[in-house]
């Protein structure tokens, strides 16, 4: 298996590039298929120039040192495949499913800010929408950290429906709570894309509803750890896809034997037991799912 880090990164702190290309020329040459194929994404022009111009950033850690931070495999899959379907313009939403500890709020990160960087989308708006305090802190310090500008948080429900009002072109992070008081139609534009961390929880209620209804044209992400395939609760209703193969954007969960057994969208079992992931299943993916922190160097 092929591992990539920044300059002067530690051995332990290296990550896996797992991506395969089929058009791979090095497994002419190399006896290992695998790392020919991870090598040959990894060292294409364009991947390395994406990589720095995009998922590159200088965070500062604990300490007060500034660290480089270089995404990890899932990431820039993530963050490619949301910014490629948001160019398209045509399906308005997906559910991106990855393991525990993969690094979901620095790939919100990239993508917001390479969702901004896209002439093409003439200034979209970015929001990251939360259910818990601690996640709107912990969100909210990884942005501050890696200085992301144009970032902005609503500290009440007011701040909320002034920034959507005035039709603010930021990246926002906030809470779905203080989507409780909008009214529809609060902001009919386009180009607004709404990241939903942990989008198994409160988006099938009437704050996820009504979170739809004030954004009537926006494009929702959902991404969790954990899809849940109930009838009182679906993930797959609120952010999956008819079009995408398993209901799924992306599922990097390194169960692709068990993905490829799952039923379309419309008729999802996925890998889940009574709707939520199987005690095994979830053992099984997250043994795979290390290392879990970023690479610094």
């Amino acid at each position: 298996m092929s591992g990539v880090g920044g300059v002067r990164t530690s051995l332990e702190s290296w990550s896996p590039w797992r991506l395969e290309d089929e058009r791979d020329e090095l497994t002419h040459f190399a006896g290992l298929q695998d790392v020919a194929k991870q090598l040959t994404h990894l060292l294409k022009p364009s991947t390395l120039l994406d990589i720095l111009q995009h998922f590159t950033i200088y965070a500062t850690d604990n300490k007060k040192k500034k660290i480089k931070v270089v995404c990890r495999y899932q990431q820039y899959e993530g963050t490619n495949a949301l910014v490629h379907r948001v160019l398209e313009g045509e399906i308005k939403k997906g559910l991106i499913w990855h393991f525990q500890g993969s690094g979901k709020s620095l790939l919100m990160l990239f993508a917001a800010q390479k969702l901004r960087r896209v002439e093409k989308l003439g200034n979209p708006t970015v929001l990251i929408v939360v259910d818990r305090i601690d996640l709107d802190t912990q969100i909210t310090a990884t942005f501050n950290s890696a200085d992301v500008p144009n970032m902005v948080t609503t500290d009440n429900i007011k701040e909320l429906h002034d920034l959507l009002e005035r039709d603010s072109r930021k990246i926002i992070i906030t809470m779905i709570h203080k989507f409780k008081e909008a009214y529809p139609d609060m902001n009919k534009r386009e180009n607004i894309i709404v990241m939903v961390d942990e989008a198994h929880r409160t988006q099938e209620g009437d704050l996820g509803r009504k979170m739809r209804a004030t954004l009537p044209n926006a494009f929702l992400f959902g991404l969790t750890g954990t899809p849940i395939n109930k009838a009182d609760k679906n993930t797959f209703w609120a952010f999956g896809a008819l079009e995408d193969s398993n209901g799924y954007l992306l599922a990097l969960t390194e169960l692709s034997e068990v993905l490829k057994a799952c039923k379309p969208c419309k008729n999802v079992s996925s890998p889940m037991k009574n709707g939520t992931l199987s005690p095994k299943t979830s053992i099984h993916f997250q043994n795979f799912g290390k290392p879990s922190r970023p690479m610094k160097s």
